[in-house]
């Protein structure tokens, strides 16, 4: 799904992974009928929820390498 203006998603992250976190990645996706990114959308909310409760996250911080 692309990004526009009206997209929700806006916050970009990029991340390296190694080739095997890749696949199992993507058989996780498979599995669930999901893209990728859903899957890890997914075990972001399920261990912030589990961690956190129902805390509200507040706003996120500029990475230290993002451009200005």
């Amino acid at each position: 799904m692309p990004i526009t203006e009206s997209s929700r998603y806006n916050a970009r992250f990029s991340m390296v992974m190694l080739p095997e976190e890749r696949a199992m990645l993507q058989a996780l996706a498979r599995k669930a009928g999901l893209r990728e990114s859903d899957v890890l959308r997914q075990a972001i909310r399920r261990d912030y929820a589990e961690h956190f409760g129902r805390k509200k996250p507040g706003k996120p911080k500029p990475a230290h390498n993002a451009r200005k």
